[in-house]
């Protein structure tokens, strides 16, 4: 079963408040996409990364016996994916987060001069790097259906 996320345009009163949810329209690489779409695009990115294997499922607390107890927000590009899958993320930067949650988790938990940090590394370059390609532009809420004038 698919998991609902209601958008802030559902919360009781809010608008009456005069809050409008700001909406975006997004470009990879100069054409027009969705967020989805372009989330995506820059996971797909990332899962080509030869430096990816660490980060591609929970950690196994087999190996790791008291990760859970050191990292209190535990991500992996599994989960992710499957948060893109059920749209979850309502912009661009939510989806950043998630990615440098990754990253930091690895850091703080294996510190910095090992394996794990150095995929750690290349993943944040490899996203640093994918996200100059896609392009994030705010919709004025006052231009949608405004006459031309």
């Amino acid at each position: 079963s698919k998991l609902s996320i209601p958008s802030a345009e559902h919360i009781p009163g809010l608008a009456e408040t005069g809050f409008v949810m700001p909406r975006y329209t997004y470009r990879v690489n100069g054409e027009a996409s969705t967020l989805s779409l372009a989330l995506k695009q820059v996971l797909e990115e990332l899962l080509r990364s030869e430096h990816v294997w660490p980060f591609l499922q929970p950690v196994d607390v087999a190996e790791a016996p008291d990760y859970y107890e050191i990292i209190n927000q535990p991500m992996d590009l599994n989960k992710i994916q499957r948060r893109i899958a059920i749209g979850y993320y309502r912009t661009l930067r939510l989806f950043e987060a998630d990615v440098r949650r990754v990253v930091s988790n690895c850091r703080s938990y294996n510190g910095e001069d090992n394996q794990y940090a150095l995929c750690a590394g290349e993943i944040d370059k490899c996203l640093n790097h994918t996200l100059t390609c896609v392009e994030e532009v705010r919709v004025d809420p006052m231009a949608v259906g405004a006459p031309a004038g």
